[in-house]
């Protein structure tokens, strides 16, 4: 911060502050921007797509449930064994909805694709070496990954979306909100 004086109307000293390097207002509004767009982006994709699968989630243990009392009608302590299973399996914890909530927000909702496989640039974000430091054979297994998806490009995103993407499908969630794809769809084993 630079500090410069200067004089009212009435000869008294007022200080103003500026900040140095001039007018940044262009690379601060753009982040302003993206923050603004990534932000509403998780309002309503992310909100949206956890309510939908929680209501995938009900239907899936009514089924699983009516198939369990139709199979073991005759035997209870197999069909209460079944039904823990199935509400254990079903059950949507505050951790797990954390977990798909971050895992959407990183896949639909990052300009760039920050910290993830597609990150453009010559090898792997360093969260990974970070976060596998001690799994070399793993570290390897991304690696081959990105050159595979690569290959001799250093960008595969277009309008921060994977470009392989089947296009009906970027369609579908740039309607829903979506603002990225950080995620390989439509790679070829």
């Amino acid at each position: 911060m630079v500090k410069t004086r200067r004089k009212n109307k009435k000869n008294k000293t007022h200080r103003i502050y500026q900040k140095k390097g001039g007018n940044q207002t262009k690379s601060n509004s753009t982040e302003e921007n993206n923050s603004i767009r990534t932000k509403k982006c998780i309002n309503t994709f992310v909100k949206n797509k956890s309510k939908k699968y929680l209501e995938q989630t009900k239907e899936l243990k009514k089924m699983l449930e009516k198939e369990a009392r139709s199979k073991f009608k005759n035997d209870k302590p197999k069909l209460n064994a079944s039904l823990k299973r199935i509400k254990d399996f079903t059950s949507l914890t505050p951790e797990k909805n954390k977990f798909l909530e971050n895992a959407d927000t990183k896949i639909y909702c990052n300009i760039g694709c920050k910290n993830t496989m597609l990150e453009s640039g010559d090898k792997l974000p360093e969260r990974y070496y970070k976060e596998y430091k001690n799994n070399k054979e793993m570290i390897k297994g991304f690696e081959a990954q990105r050159k595979k998806i690569f290959g001799e490009k250093t960008n595969v995103l277009k309008d921060n979306f994977y470009e392989k993407s089947p296009k009906k499908y970027v369609n579908e969630v740039k309607k829903e909100g979506a603002i990225s794809l950080c995620f390989p769809m439509g790679l070829k084993k």
